[in-house]
């Protein structure tokens, strides 16, 4: 039976026209020559935008980490679970002989990488370093080098004097109880780290905190502006950290629970992707242009913009869509007028609670219980559902690629499926008008 189809639309005032190069963009920030691409890094590899063009690199590595920009333009990228990480300039992509978990670039160009240790690779050359233990590394403008341990006993934020490590208390005392989300450079000298519940900048060699919102907890930060504003997705809103220390909550049609990875580009626009799209947004929030789901093969991890940022297309790009087809067997037997959803498979997570603390939202969130009458797709940007026939055969149309997964409830409470279908992961590498053949989708009736 050919099943109803929910596909839940999320709330925004819809395309905005692209502004030429060098023309008055308004309230898209000063003006400045598109001149640099962009890059998304996707479970399914590296985008690059540039020209009005869109260009799919990809890897055998799922980028996972925070992209690294140098300031020549090259763009590296690792998936963090030992297996090479990239080079990319000009377009093109090398696999390099070295695997990291951390990496920040200095602005000599070499890239800082901790591994099992802590090592530099310039060019292809890597010297490996004596070093603390650590789990993130990041160069400020003035190539001081940090490395910060978080997850593991003592917790502590080190810098590099000479060929020795010094703890900088400061920091080290804000980890007691928090963790952290990166350390990020900006273009101007401006250097930040930024933890789960909040931000410090280095000014000179004094650290000054940001007033951040009580509720606020951080998911992602992202590139710099030319004006040192420090972009931020929290579980509230879209936040901008000016060079001042101004904290602007940003009036957005943009959701940011939709919101996966940011970055600023060279005229002060806002680079957005997740779930719902790609956003371009300017300083305020006003959507500057939209890409629909399907544009990417995936929900982005991490935004990168060179310079300027490369000139939007006058028509956004069309999302790559097609059919998603499968048989589900409950206990080994056909799954009769079964509920089938389908949904992104970074947002099945309930969302936390207006108003909670910090402290508290991130245990809420971890919280899932299937045995719910909600469906766990329930709060799901993208979300599409049906319901199967007498066979248990289930259709759904007009599915954007993206990476999902299948819940189903065939008895007292939800069942949770990670999909493959022919060694493919659904549906990142759908092809358009494709009719994907899932196959039988197998679980278990629990009433548990």
């Amino acid at each position: 039976m050919r099943g109803w189809l929910l596909a839940l639309a999320i709330g925004f005032a819809g395309f905005a026209g692209c502004k030429s190069p060098g023309a008055s963009t308004g309230d898209a920030g000063p003006a400045a020559s598109n001149s640099g691409p962009a890059y998304f890094a996707t479970d399914a590899g590296i985008v690059i935008v540039q020209d009005g063009t869109l260009k799919e690199l990809p890897v055998n590595v799922h980028i996972k980490l925070k992209l690294q920009l140098a300031p020549d333009g090259t763009l590296y990228g690792a998936s963090g679970v030992r297996k090479p990480g990239v080079r990319v300039r000009d377009g093109h992509m090398t696999e390099l002989p070295v695997t990291w978990s951390s990496a920040a670039v200095a602005p000599d160009g070499k890239v800082w990488m901790l591994d099992e240790g802590l090592q530099i690779l310039d060019g292809e050359k890597v010297t490996k370093l004596e070093s603390p233990e650590a789990n993130d590394v990041g160069v400020a403008p003035d190539g001081t080098v940090f490395l910060a341990r978080w997850l593991d006993e003592p917790r502590r934020v080190y810098r590099r004097e000479g060929d020795t490590w010094k703890v900088v208390e400061e920091l080290t005392a804000l980890l007691a109880n928090d963790q952290i989300r990166g350390f990020v450079a900006g273009r101007g000298g401006e250097f930040y780290v930024v933890m789960s519940a909040s931000v410090t900048r280095r000014d000179g060699g004094a650290w000054r905190k940001v007033e951040l919102p009580p509720t606020a907890f951080v998911l992602a930060a992202g590139g710099v502006s030319p004006k040192g504003s420090l972009p931020l997705v929290t579980r509230d809103a879209i936040v901008v950290v000016d060079a001042d220390g101004t904290v602007d909550v940003l009036d957005t049609s943009v959701r940011p629970e939709d919101v996966t990875a940011i970055a600023f580009d060279g005229q002060e626009r806002l680079w957005l992707g997740g779930e719902s799209g790609v956003f371009v947004l300017s300083r305020k929030g006003q959507v500057l242009q939209r890409w629909p789901v399907g544009v990417l093969p995936a929900a982005p991890s991490s935004i990168a913009v060179h310079q300027g940022g490369p000139a939007l297309p006058d028509v956004p790009p069309v999302g790559v869509r097609g059919t998603i087809r499968g048989k589900l067997i409950v206990d080994g037997k056909a799954g009769a007028h079964t509920k089938v959803e389908l949904c992104a498979s970074q947002a099945y997570e309930p969302r936390p609670r207006s108003g909670a603390k910090a402290s508290e939202r991130l245990e809420w969130t971890m919280k899932r219980d299937t045995r719910g009458p909600s469906p766990p797709c329930e709060f799901a940007p993208l979300r599409f559902a049906t319901v199967t026939d007498s066979d248990g055969a289930f259709e759904l149309f007009d599915v954007p690629r993206q990476e999902y997964i299948l819940t189903t409830k065939p008895s007292e409470r939800w069942e949770v499926k990670s999909l493959a279908a022919r060694g493919r992961l659904c549906c990142r590498d759908l092809t358009q008008g494709e009719t994907l053949e899932l196959g039988d989708v197998r679980v278990q009736a629990r009433t548990e």
